[in-house]
């Protein structure tokens, strides 16, 4: 019979490298042609969609749906069946699998394409997505600094102190965004902007750049120079394509998930444009399933 699990009985057992494993085998896979993950497919209700994503990998296959009636949190549904068997083994009800998974994803890009010796952090934001892509790159970077932006200043430094309090983390809410990126090895824009909440021309040489929000190049959080100049990644060319109309130039991660000699690839920055590649949630789940038993 299918184990139920919810938030709370995840929590314990859902670790960054859990995560980051599990979701850089989907991203190896499906570069070597093991995994399916076609684009999220969503579902009009009037006043909000239905979204889902369904993906397979050798072992397990599944899906997640979300709905997006109203802003904030909401809870998921994320299903695992065993390929062979093709019975149900775990069906998860909450919010962690899926916000995990994306922060795990931004962790393995991190840790493919920054330098490795990366200790400075700038989150650009400072909602949920942006915590949990520290969660992740914390545990592959050692980081001395973490500066955190975002145009509120309650919000700013009551982020600040969360990750200091929850993850141990050396972080300074910062009033400029320019301070707050001067020097940074990792940048990390995790907003809803419509238009650049950076200049391309603030950035350190060599730094990396992950990019959570829209994909849409002349409204997005970033400029067009930034892609111009950056030797750009995804986790799903098809996801990208869907929402930008394009793939940017892009090349799939999970070809670069062992840094070479010249990670830049004759670029001035390293560039992520996460989408969220279908199965990466559906495989963490496994793995924490796995972990519980």
């Amino acid at each position: 019979m299918a184990r139920l699990l919810n938030d709370d009985d995840i929590r314990d057992a859902l670790t960054p490298q859990l995560a980051m494993d599990a979701v850089r085998g989907v991203i190896a896979g499906f570069a070597k042609g093991e995994v399916a993950a076609p684009a999220r497919v969503t579902a009009d209700l009037a006043d909000g969609v239905m979204t889902y994503t369904t993906g397979a990998t050798p072992e397990v296959y599944g899906y997640r749906s979300y709905d997006s009636l109203a802003p904030g949190k909401v809870d998921q549904i994320v299903t695992c069946l065993d390929r062979a068997t093709r019975r149900l083994k775990y069906v998860h009800a909450g919010s962690l699998v899926g916000i995990a998974r994306t922060g795990a994803i931004g962790g393995v890009a991190v840790d493919a394409l920054a330098a490795p010796q990366a200790s400075t952090l700038t989150l650009i934001g400072s909602g949920i997505q942006a915590y949990w892509q520290a969660w992740a790159i914390q545990a592959i970077r050692p980081l001395r600094k973490v500066r955190v932006y975002s145009p509120t200043p309650d919000h700013r430094v009551a982020f600040a102190r969360r990750l200091a309090d929850r993850l141990d983390l050396p972080a300074k809410a910062m009033a400029d965004p320019h301070e707050a990126v001067d020097g940074a090895d990792i940048v990390v824009l995790a907003t809803t902007a419509r238009e650049p909440v950076i200049d391309t021309g603030w950035l350190a040489d060599g730094a990396h750049v992950s990019s959570l929000g829209s994909k849409v190049p002349g409204s997005s959080e970033y400029d067009d120079r930034l892609l111009a100049e950056s030797f750009i990644t995804t986790d799903s060319l098809a996801q990208l394509e869907a929402l930008a109309g394009s793939t940017q130039g892009a090349e799939h991660l999970g070809h670069h998930l062992r840094q070479g000699a010249d990670r830049l690839h004759g670029k001035r920055f390293t560039f992520f444009q996460s989408c969220g590649l279908a199965g990466t949630e559906v495989a963490l789940l496994d793995a924490l399933g796995r972990a519980l038993a």
